[in-house]
């Protein structure tokens, strides 16, 4: 029997049974979804990881800035973090020397701020399927550590060059200085000594317990007429250039070339030029500066040693103002100790007479009688040459007990000889000013400005 133009029920069961299974989209489907899926699993875990990792690394970094942050801590900052990675992820998966480190230490006059950058490149696991081969793990820390007191020594020279308007611009920047560091909130933690040079420092009667007393100088041989006594000026041998005390009975005094007590530019300068020391009194600081006026030549290594005496903790007890219950304090003992030292003209030759012989009519002091001496002949001390030597031990004596030394060369010749020893001599090159103009506040705004940046942190 033949059939024409009707299928079978069998083969039109079979084509619906055909149309109707899905078996096959299940397993396309899972094909379509399992990259991605993968890829996002995947990646939660390089996540996972990568946050591990930060973590470690921020870890040992902060430790690393504390430890540079510490005041007394004087080893390379870069190292110092180095060391705390490289300790602290032993164990770690990570690579520790492949971390790159950037490290900035900024130390201003009351403290030390550290900012370290951290970065890192991890290898991917899964996300280098999607071309991630890695990522980028970036820490910033940082760390700042105040001083609680300040020490200042404020050496100015008063010498003959500085006549004329070098002279009150300087005491006007002089004056603005102190208003700038003895802020109200900070004044109970500031401390200055003013230090005026020229041929000598008038150091006062603090320093009369180091006076020679016990034996007379031998050009010293009749009494000085009434009314002639120490104005307050020492002697300093070569040997005596650093920040210890001074043994007692072991400065010779520093004589006046003319027994006019009225004359003018003697080498011991007068009484309105003496140092005053360790004070925060705004109005008797400011009145010092006002009250100096010009004497003669330029000692700038006896400034400069002054300066440093004022800061030295051998000191306490032996010079006297407003603040010495504290001060001067001990070394490393978290007190910020600072040294400014400016002029404007080159060291020059150091005069006292011979010994043996003297100026006419020069007149002295020493055992606390009054002597005359007769002979007229030449004098000279040490050289200029030997000015900056010493000038130059100050200051390395300074920076190895962690004073902060600024330097301010003001008009004077560039490529010189004070130029080249002032720049040695300041901590760092940036704290040296060399000043063309008349504009020295520019110097001093500059100091009291590193002095009062970190103060907004306390």
């Amino acid at each position: 029997m033949k059939f024409y133009g009707v299928c079978p029920m069998g083969v039109l069961t079979n084509l619906k049974a055909f149309g109707g299974n899905q078996r096959g989209n299940v397993a396309m489907m899972t094909a379509l979804v399992a990259v991605p899926l993968l890829g996002l699993l995947g990646g939660a875990v390089d996540i996972v990881r990568m946050n591990q990792m930060r973590s470690e690394i921020q870890g040992v970094v902060d430790a690393g800035v504390l430890a540079i942050s510490e005041i007394n801590n004087n080893n390379d900052p870069k190292k110092t973090v180095e060391q705390f990675i490289k300790a602290g992820l032993r164990q770690s998966k990570l690579d520790p020397s492949a971390i790159k480190l950037d490290v900035k230490v900024a130390e201003v006059l009351n403290g030390k701020t550290v900012d370290v950058t951290a970065n890192y490149e991890m290898q991917t696991f899964f996300l280098g399927m999607f071309g991630m081969n890695k990522m980028d793990i970036r820490i910033a820390s940082s760390g700042t550590q105040t001083y609680s007191d300040i020490e200042i020594a404020l050496v100015l020279d008063i010498s003959g060059s500085m006549n004329g308007t070098k002279f009150t611009n300087m005491q006007d920047a002089a004056e603005d200085f102190i208003d700038a560091v003895l802020t109200d909130k900070m004044k109970n933690q500031t401390t200055i000594s003013i230090i005026p040079f020229s041929s000598n420092v008038n150091v006062g009667d603090d320093f009369k317990s180091f006076a020679r007393t016990a034996d007379i100088d031998t050009n010293h041989d009749t009494n000085f007429s009434d009314g002639h006594i120490w104005d307050g000026c020492v002697e300093w041998d070569v040997g005596m250039f650093d920040d210890n005390k001074p043994a007692a009975n072991s400065l010779d005094v520093m004589p006046r070339f003319k027994d006019d007590p009225d004359a003018s530019l003697r080498h011991c300068p007068e009484s309105n030029n003496e140092a005053l020391y360790l004070s925060n009194n705004s109005s008797d600081l400011k009145d010092k500066i006002d009250d100096l006026t010009i004497s003669r030549n330029t000692s700038l290594d006896v400034g400069a040693l002054v300066g440093l005496k004022a800061l030295a903790p051998d000191m306490k007890g032996h010079i006297s103002g407003d603040q010495q219950a504290k001060h001067p304090a001990a070394y490393n003992s978290g007190v910020m100790k600072a040294l400014i030292i400016m002029t404007d003209g080159e060291a020059t030759d150091h005069m006292r007479p011979n010994d043996g012989c003297d100026v006419l009519g020069y007149w002295a002091w020493s055992n606390y009688q009054k002597k005359w001496v007769w002979q007229n002949c030449g004098y000279q001390k040490y050289s200029n040459a030997q000015n900056r030597t010493n000038f130059t031990q100050v200051c390395n004596e300074a920076k190895a007990n962690g004073v902060m030394v600024y330097t301010i060369g003001f008009q004077i010749a560039k490529g010189g000889n004070s130029d080249i020893i002032l720049r040695d001599c300041a901590s760092n090159t940036s704290q040296y000013y060399y000043i063309e103009d008349t504009d020295i506040s520019s110097a001093f705004k500059s100091i009291a400005a590193s002095i009062n940046g970190v103060r907004l942190t306390l």
